[in-house]
């Protein structure tokens, strides 16, 4: 059929690009290897057109003619969106950088593609090249090997989450051998709680869970050595602090240093965006801890051994805990300020309750203790974007959702151990999906009477200071993240999708922990 080969490119390559049938798509990609071997030019740009399949054209057959296919792709790669680009634009762009990359690595110029893998605030085509690269198999002795020289941290957070995509055959057993003890000792010592999540995230893809138990009890019982870690972790302004900490009962606390500033909400004329916030500026005037992880089914049973679920949320003692209402998260808050020794004036709750009746409040200056306690909103939006401005941490792609959140699309209608799928930035997991967790906002229903109340302070989240005295309870907490039972429209960075009573326990409800670190309005007083 060779004669005939111009006029059968055209539907050989909507097969290759749109077939629901894997085999069709990969015999026509062999087809088109040869067909289109006389214009390179044409078959660089098939190859970047292949959204779905990882660029499943031999590369055995595009090798020959590397040196005019190569420039097309450094091309692709050098391209400057319009600033006045569209999302659909920027999307289908991101995905042609990727397939680019993942081209030059094949025709032995990795180092090509390296420049796509440092953070930005636009992150989905790193996100993309972090998938891309994994799908189609290719590179992974050559990303081992960029890893030992990579000087950006992000890019080095990018490397690992790329080697732990591989599916196993795709990585030679000498290139694991190798990595394997310097990813544990990146998981042990490296200060970038990126680094640490991303290095805990590869462990658990090559099977290393039984190493991770040993380690993260051995850093748990070491108390002496535990606190000294806590002790330089809260010191944000030193260069070389580590910036997590684990806590006496095993949660891996990230450290985010402060001020922080961001954009906090959603686009007021996004129809998808139901329940948010308008964007506005939000400023968080302290540094703060917050949980990698939401806090456990056995986590929670250290603090409440009667804790009891269906089997289908216990199944595994690393599932999120569930049916937690506010004022149970409240008091565990409590449970592990007091476990790690903190001074009760610290504790960010007073028990009121009487006559049987469950009562834990909010101290008026909450914020201003360095007890545990839960997350606002403000911090919890700012831990999930972890620097992006795109819809979610990863970028905007509804299609990479399933590799770093729990939703209705993936989940099989059940919640999944904490720390499977991929952490964002920041080095935190789960903040799209998996359980709905607790704030300590109370639920303001008008956003605009959230702008009017953040405009006298810097921070709108302490019932006391909102409410002085008991003439007013709130009754509604908010919540964030999405969880198993919701849709992809409802996991987004600024998604408001929930708010309860603060008695309701419902399967998809959990909460994960944060403290204050350093207040930098104490700061300023004392100076």
């Amino acid at each position: 059929l060779r004669p005939l080969a111009r006029r059968l490119v055209p539907p050989l390559t909507a097969i290759f690009l749109d077939s629901p049938s894997p085999s069709a798509r990969v015999r026509a990609a062999s087809v088109l290897g040869d067909y289109l071997l006389d214009s390179p030019v044409e078959l660089a740009e098939v190859l970047l057109e292949d959204f779905i399949n990882g660029t499943t054209i031999p590369y055995a057959k595009v090798a020959p003619r590397a040196a005019d296919v190569i420039p097309v792709l450094l091309a692709e790669i050098d391209r400057v969106v319009p600033a006045a680009a569209d999302d659909q634009l920027r999307e289908r762009v991101a995905m042609r950088k990727a397939n680019a990359a993942v081209g030059l690595v094949k025709l032995g110029r990795p180092d090509c593609a390296w420049s796509l893998l440092p953070h930005s605030p636009d992150p989905r085509i790193r996100s993309y090249v972090i998938d891309r690269l994994a799908v189609s198999g290719a590179g992974a002795a050559e990303v081992a090997a960029r890893f030992d020289h990579e000087p950006d941290v992000s890019a080095r957070r990018a490397l690992l989450l790329i080697l732990g995509s591989y599916a196993e055959d795709a990585v030679p057993s000498a290139v694991r051998k190798t990595v394997l003890p310097k990813v544990r000792a990146l998981y042990q010592d490296d200060p970038d709680p990126g680094i640490h999540s991303a290095a805990e995230w590869l462990l658990r893809m090559w099977n290393d869970e039984a190493w991770l138990r040993e380690t993260n009890e051995a850093l748990r019982a070491d108390a002496p050595g535990r606190a000294a870690r806590e002790a330089s972790a809260m010191q944000p302004g030193a260069a070389t602090a580590p910036r997590w900490y684990v806590s006496a009962a095993g949660q891996t606390m990230v450290v985010i240093p402060g001020p922080s500033e961001f954009s906090m909400g959603s686009p007021k004329d996004d129809d998808t965006a139901t329940f948010n916030d308008p964007v506005h500026p939000k400023r968080i005037s302290r540094s703060y801890a917050i949980a990698d992880k939401a806090v456990s089914v056995e986590q929670f049973q250290a603090f409440r051994p009667d804790y009891a679920l269906p089997d289908q949320f216990r199944r595994e003692p690393d599932l999120p805990a569930v049916r937690i209402d506010w004022y149970s998260a409240a008091a565990y808050c409590n449970f592990l300020s007091k476990l790690e020794g903190i001074p009760p004036e610290q504790w960010c709750y007073e028990d009121v309750s009487a006559k049987g009746r469950a009562d834990i409040r909010a101290k008026r200056n909450l914020l201003g203790l360095t007890g545990y306690r839960l997350p606002t909103e403000a911090e919890m939006e700012f831990a999930t974007r972890a620097g992006a401005t795109t819809d979610r941490p990863y970028g905007e792609s509804e299609e990479l959702l399933s590799r770093y959140a729990w939703t209705a699309g993936n989940s099989a209608g059940m919640t999944h151990p904490v720390g499977r799928l991929k952490p964002n930035d920041l080095g935190l997991f789960d903040t799209l999906g998996n359980v709905l967790e607790w704030s300590q906002n109370i639920y303001l229903s008008d956003p605009q009477e959230r702008l009017r109340a953040a405009a006298t302070r810097d921070d709108v989240e302490d019932d006391a200071e909102l409410y002085p005295g008991d003439a007013f309870r709130p009754v509604f907490r908010a919540q964030r993240g999405g969880s198993f039972m919701h849709s992809r429209w409802e996991t987004r960075s600024a998604t408001r999708v929930n708010y309860a009573v603060m008695t309701d326990t419902t399967d998809y409800m959990g909460f994960r922990v944060a403290r204050t670190v350093r207040s930098i309005k104490a700061d300023e007083a004392r100076h």
